[in-house]
């Protein structure tokens, strides 16, 4: 039982971490403008995956290209605010999945 409560502290701290990268990625997109540096380079290897992801579940949140060179375009549109929601949502799922199996051990 006890193995199962690292497991998902394990997952709730990476999930927690990649959520608030794609909070830094906005930021620092938003702050630096768009220009390119080694923050900027950091932030987005590590939550484009997640980017990519998002994408292909909902495809109707990218930015138009003609809209790519905006504001609205530098922080990806729609993209992060999804991702956000899309993993607190599966972090919320996975503490009730493991808490039901922890409560049905353990009776």
């Amino acid at each position: 039982m006890d193995i199962l409560k690292i497991i998902y502290y394990i997952i709730a701290y990476t999930m927690q971490f990649f959520l608030w990268l794609v909070i830094g990625r906005v930021a620092v997109l938003i702050i630096g403008g768009g220009r390119r540096n080694v923050l900027v380079d950091f932030f987005i290897n590590f939550t484009q995956p997640i980017y990519n992801f998002v994408q292909t579940i909902f495809p109707f949140i990218r930015v138009p290209e003609e809209k790519r060179n905006s504001g609205w375009g530098v922080i990806d549109g729609m993209v992060p605010f999804v991702a956000i929601i899309f993993i607190w949502l599966l972090e919320k799922i996975i503490r009730i999945i493991i808490s039901v199996i922890i409560v049905n051990m353990s009776a």
